[in-house]
């Protein structure tokens, strides 16, 4: 039996490359989101795009869900119901 194969090892070790893993994961959205915002299309295309890639996420999101709310500052009262919504 080599040390690698004693428990706290091999547990250490998964749990390491789960990190990496995720990491991974996490590099490559946020790539794809700066590959999505450089694209020439539509705003609200580009914010569903990012907000369906995001949701996939394991480690964000038990369900599919979520959405964007973008509030204009110049606005007197920017309350949600003066917001831009984008939803999945």
């Amino acid at each position: 039996m080599s040390s690698l194969d004693s428990s706290p090892a091999k547990s250490k070790i998964e749990h390491l490359q789960r990190d990496i893993e995720k990491n991974l994961m996490t590099q490559i959205a946020i790539s794809s989101i700066l590959r999505i915002s450089l694209e020439p299309i539509p705003i609200d295309e580009q914010l569903h795009r990012i907000l369906d890639l995001i949701v996939q996420l394991p480690w964000l999101s038990i369900d599919a869900k979520g959405c964007i709310f973008l509030f204009d500052e110049g606005l007197e009262d920017p309350s949600p119901s003066s917001a831009a919504i984008w939803c999945c």
